[in-house]
């Protein structure tokens, strides 16, 4: 390796405080199967159950809850699911960590 890649490799670290959690966060992508898609922005069966893509990152945390209220009520949703983004939280966990935040 070269100085010069081994300082962007050092700068990238520095600008990414949870590098240490990389790996273990990549490994949910993969096996969740969000980092083939739209990654961040992916829902639950790749969109059956919201019409089709959806822009998650751009919405609100009350659109949010929104949207995963209406997957559950989906009549072809057998998975009882409301699984979001490139990790694939549920209703029930977002709204806890909203609550446990105060957000």
């Amino acid at each position: 390796m070269n100085a010069n890649a081994s300082t962007g490799a050092a700068n990238a670290v520095a600008r990414d405080k949870y590098h240490v959690y990389r790996p273990m966060l990549d490994l949910i992508g993969f096996a969740e199967g969000t980092d083939r898609g739209r990654r961040y922005d992916e829902t639950l069966a790749y969109g059956a159950f919201t019409g089709g893509d959806v822009d998650l990152c751009t919405m609100t945390l009350k659109e949010i809850d929104a949207l995963q209220t209406r997957m559950l009520q989906h009549p072809a949703n057998s998975f009882n699911s409301s699984a979001l983004g490139r990790y694939q939280i549920v209703r029930t966990t977002l709204r806890a960590i909203r609550k446990s935040l105060n957000l």
